[in-house]
């Protein structure tokens, strides 16, 4: 899925795929680095957020913008003391004192207003001057988060996104927006810390409060919010934590969470397993997330294959939990002869639906390899089942691009 948006340095047209989430990319026009993610609202709506991504390079020429110019600050500063005698310095420096920072706060409330405007440059303007502004800008921003209009709340993460750990000036007033009565600030405040980096920690135990929290998207922030800041194996003992607390309802968030973590959950096996035969049996979505789950994590110990292939081949079960128990095989089954045997047999069975066939050689055909191809081979000659013949067609012919010796697979085509 692909959708439009602008360059968040020139404006330009840009393209984007849903894949590339997360990922540093470059506009097409001025090949400026950008990153970009999409989240929804309390309506479902998606939302998009897209900044500047700077390159260590940039974020070093940034930095000696803002020194050169805190030195020009105290130059002039200085030429003022060099001609004032030592009473009508101190009177001015209190005048001046009080007008600068006047005039420096009334600025940075000017320019987080103009964020709500409806002229695109204006508002451009308003993003970059905020920018520059580093963290003294940063307080002005959290006030935004934690305004009412989404549309300046969307605004001031991207700016807070391209200031990455500049944002710690703030962490104290974002500590205090997750707690904030409307869910969509707290998920604001939550993204926000995300881009603080380890210097977000002080919020962790936070963000595990928000991974119950009664909004989805607010417990989704959290989650990937915790990723950002905190190491994978203390993410990980928390969800772990939270399936054992039998009073605990969202288990499915915290099974898909768990997969998302990857091979840095793989001891969390023996807690997703018991999911499958307890009293959560009756419930199919957290079922098919624990079976998608355990082939993420790549744990592949005998009780796990034992589990996915005790679904693949009951023929009684919901064809969803079927699908993505082969899912999870294909992910570490390419070398386990039992698994293919058993998907093998499944092929061949004339009482299963084409459904299945189908989605069991999408995963045989995500093993690759001549062992496969001369399976698949021997199976065509000898079946005689019309959906058999079928799919072993089309998964030889998807073969067949793959492997450079594809002599086997067209006399197998031939037949």
């Amino acid at each position: 899925m692909a959708i439009h948006s602008k360059c968040p340095k020139c404006c330009g047209r840009l393209k984007l795929n849903m894949e590339d989430a997360g990922t540093r990319q470059y506009c097409d026009h001025c090949n400026a680095p950008y990153e970009f993610s999409v989240t929804r609202d309390q309506n479902e709506r998606p939302v998009l957020y897209i900044c500047q991504s700077l390159t260590p390079k940039q974020k070093k020429k940034q930095n000696a913008r803002r020194a050169a110019n805190q030195q020009a600050l105290v130059a002039k500063r200085q030429m003022v003391i060099g001609f004032a005698c030592v009473g009508s310095i101190i009177l001015v420096l209190i005048a001046a004192g009080g007008i600068l920072g006047y005039k420096h706060v009334t600025s940075f409330e000017s320019r987080l207003s103009q964020l709500a405007s409806s002229n695109e440059s204006t508002v451009e303007t308003a993003r970059y001057a905020l920018t520059e502004g580093g963290y003294e800008a940063v307080p002005f921003l959290v006030k935004g988060l934690k305004g009412e209009s989404g549309k300046v709340r969307d605004h001031c993460l991207d700016v807070l996104a391209a200031l990455g750990e500049d944002g710690k000036v703030g962490l104290d007033e974002l500590m205090s927006g997750l707690n904030h009565d409307s869910a969509e600030v707290r998920r604001s405040c939550v993204t926000a810390v995300s881009f603080l980096g380890h210097s977000g920690r002080t919020a962790e135990a936070k963000l595990v409060e928000l991974l119950r929290d009664d909004n989805e998207n607010v417990r989704q922030a959290a989650f990937t919010c915790l990723t950002q800041i905190a190491p994978p194996h203390t993410v990980v003992t928390k969800l772990i934590e939270m399936l054992a607390d039998s009073g605990f309802e969202s288990k499915k968030d915290v099974v898909t969470w768990i997969g998302a973590c990857g091979e840095d959950a793989k001891d969390a096996a023996p807690v997703l397993l018991p999911l499958l035969t307890t009293a959560d049996r009756g419930n199919v979505q957290l079922r098919r997330s624990v079976y998608l789950s355990l082939g993420l994590i790549g744990n592949a110990e005998p009780q796990v294959l034992t589990a996915l292939l005790e679904v693949v081949t009951d023929q009684e079960e919901l064809f969803e939990l079927r699908k993505a128990g082969c899912q999870s095989l294909e992910l570490f089954g390419k070398s386990d002869f039992q698994i293919a045997t058993t998907l093998l047999t499944i092929l061949a069975n004339e009482d299963e639906s084409l459904e299945m066939k189908q989605t069991v050689g999408h995963t045989l055909t995500g093993f690759g390899g001549m062992p496969i191809v001369e399976s698949l081979s021997e199976m065509l000659a000898s079946t005689e089942d019309a959906d058999t013949l079928t799919v072993c067609v089309e998964n030889l012919r998807d073969l067949s691009g793959e492997l450079e010796n594809t002599k086997v697979i067209a006399n197998s085509l031939n037949v």
